[in-house]
């Protein structure tokens, strides 16, 4: 190839990056293609009378210092810098620069002008900011429609209870016992709220502090008494079938608890059109491989194939009144224990079923 030299120019000319022969002391330019012409808009004459110094604005001293101790380590040496045009402006290059021994030593430069790269980088670094701030934006969204939901129940409950002492206290002679016991689940449900406000800050913080040993049975006697009275209110049976010798698992009871209360919930919103036919809710545990199973089941309108999955996602509802935030969440809450949520249709009804893995220490709970 050497033997033919125009030959060796023609090829020389039509690389797409600019290759530049220098003296490895001096890094006067010895040589050129026609590419660092048309780039740096030079004559050949020119470049000829120049040095990289001349055409590098970042190269100095030191800068060629670190190339050539990258070159005695790995033999060539490649980084990112800018060239100079004859007419002041820059743009961005990939330097590939090693040394060739023919009869004396040389330096080989290829310049690769990296202009559009560095625009789509930096596009693609606005394009990562603006996600960002979008998904902040979202995120808070999320957050304040998850207070929403949480808190709505417990609101609800005290809205009705209220309601409740109102008009017995109205009347010539007040049921005192019954006002009692309403003002106790008022209070009751304040707590709640409290508690539910407490999880979810827990929650952005990431703080699994509160995350202990639990008896699954505990958790849903404890959901099952929160839901009872909105059960009565609808004429709703609540049957708890529970098992024994359930290993003990670890979570946040308030947590676990939200998402229990919230398929129960969901399951007696399904069965308010039921009429003339007998309304039951079953809650159930059991065992469940290396961990424990829980079931909330309706006899309400249920679910068709479609809705199976699709009830899970983010502001999906089959209520007019929805959100479609609860089971989103409360997916991400079982998740987030270690577990899975899921839903199965059956012949009457829908039935939700939660899988939880035991506590480390194996131990077992009753019931």
């Amino acid at each position: 190839m050497f033997q033919q030299p125009d030959l060796f120019r023609t090829l020389l000319d039509q690389s797409t990056d600019a290759i530049e022969i220098v003296d490895p002391e001096t890094l006067r330019l010895l040589d050129v293609n026609q590419t660092a012409c048309v780039q740096l808009g030079y004559s050949r004459e020119e470049m000829l009378s120049m040095s990289l110094f001349d055409l590098g604005p970042n190269l100095n001293e030191n800068s060629h210092a670190r190339v050539e101790q990258q070159l005695r380590k790995s033999g060539f040496a490649m980084f990112e810098t800018e060239r100079r045009r004859k007419d002041g402006s820059t743009f961005p290059v990939e330097v590939n620069y090693r040394k060739v021994q023919r009869e004396r030593m040389y330096g080989v430069a290829l310049a690769r002008d990296i202009t559009a790269r560095k625009r789509a980088e930096e596009a693609l670094r606005v394009a990562q900011t603006e996600l960002a701030h979008v998904t902040r934006v979202l995120a808070i969204g999320e957050l304040v429609t998850s207070i929403a939901h949480e808190v709505n129940q417990p609101l609800t409950a005290i809205l009705t209870t209220s309601n409740v002492v109102l008009r017995e206290m109205q009347g010539r002679l007040p049921n005192l016992e019954e006002v009692r016991e309403a003002v106790t689940e008022i209070a009751d449900d304040a707590l709640r709220i409290k508690d539910i406000i407490s999880r979810i800050r827990t929650l952005v913080k990431k703080d699994f502090s509160n995350r202990v040993e639990l008896n699954v049975n505990y958790v849903i006697r404890e959901a099952a008494l929160v839901v009872s009275h909105e059960a009565a209110r609808h004429d709703v049976h609540v049957r708890l079938d529970l098992g024994i010798n359930l290993p003990a698992i670890v979570g946040d009871r308030v947590q676990l608890q939200q998402v229990i209360i919230n398929l129960a919930m969901n399951g007696i919103d399904a069965m308010r059109a039921d009429i003339g036919r007998a309304r039951e809710l079953v809650i159930k545990s059991a065992n469940y491989g290396e961990g424990v199973l829980i079931q909330v089941q309706d006899t309400g309108i249920g679910l068709n194939t479609d809705q199976v999955e699709r009830v899970f996602e983010s502001f999906f509802t089959t209520k007019p009144q929805g959100i479609g935030m609860g089971l989103s969440i409360g997916r991400s809450i079982v998740e987030s224990h270690g577990g899975r949520l899921w839903a199965e249709p059956v012949s009457r009804g829908a039935i939700f079923q939660i899988t939880l893995p035991a506590a480390p220490s194996g131990q077992s709970d009753t019931p």
